[in-house]
Parts: structure tokens; sequence; C-alpha cells
């Protein structure tokens, strides 16, 4: 795998992840889980494209 493939895949892995979190629940839980997940979830993507 070269270095386009892994960063497309972080990119994809990221997208995938936001859809997941917009079917939580619209509630106090949901919107805190919601946060947690997207920010521990994309951050690989984009530290692995600013590196």
């Amino acid at each position: 795998m070269n270095k386009q493939e892994l960063e497309n895949r972080l990119i994809d892995c990221a997208a995938t992840i936001i859809i997941l979190v917009n079917k939580f629940e619209k509630n106090y839980a949901g919107n805190h889980l919601a946060g947690q997940i997207i920010t521990s979830g994309i951050c690989s993507a984009l530290n692995y494209g600013e590196a």
C-alpha cells in the first residue's frame, strides 16, 4: 500500500464515521458520544495528511 492509498482509506474511514454518528439519537448522551467519536475517529486522517 502506498501513501496515497493509505490517505484515501483514512479519509473513507472518517467519512464513514461521520455517517454513522449522524444516526445517533439527538439527546445529551448521543451528542456527547458523537463529538467524542468524531474527534477521535477523524484525527488519524488529518494527522496523516499533515505529516
